[in-house]
């Protein structure tokens, strides 16, 4: 969680700290702290996929997702994004005993950051699409809502027209 916290601003980490002090009591429940719950199930699952033999790349892509579409939302930068990557790699570091392990993994945690870079493109091409199509989708019901104004304008501007020939 720790890891998490560290990549927001320093105010926001504060306060997810003290709030995840007053829950460490109860289980996380996915809607107390969205952001929370769905970088530890993510990150979880990455974690069990990266451990084993053969790697299921799509398994982290959906994992990744998870976590990098939120934070596509929250207007991170890519590198600030895919950040726990990189603290990632400090803590497998740091708990590597032997050198020999912490060279299996680093070509592994090389391509993780490079598919979160990737995912975390997407999710931002996702949203950037979305916005697109409400802003087009309101400039369409803007357009039907000045035809409708138009016609009413025209139609009443004929009714004034017969008014002033019949007077």
């Amino acid at each position: 969680f720790e890891l998490l916290a560290k990549t927001y601003p320093q105010e926001t980490a504060e306060l997810m700290m003290r709030k995840r002090k007053s829950l460490f009591s109860t289980p996380l429940q996915r809607f107390e702290s969205p952001a929370e719950y769905l970088f530890t199930t993510g990150l979880g699952k990455i974690l069990d996929e990266i451990t084993k033999e053969k790697i299921d790349w799509k398994e982290v892509d959906k994992a990744l997702d998870d976590i990098l579409r939120l934070r596509s939302l929250q207007d991170f930068t890519p590198s600030q994004a895919i950040s726990f990557v990189f603290f990632l790699k400090g803590i497998v570091k740091s708990y590597a005993e032997i050198l020999e392990e912490y060279l299996k993994f680093e070509p592994i945690l090389d391509t993780l950051a490079c598919r979160a870079f990737d995912v975390y493109m997407k999710c931002r091409e996702d949203l950037y699409e979305r916005r697109v199509a409400e802003v087009k989708a309101f400039k369409d019901m803007a357009m039907r809502a000045l035809e409708r104004v138009n016609l009413a304008y025209h139609d009443l501007e004929k009714k004034y027209e017969e008014l002033r020939k019949k007077h």
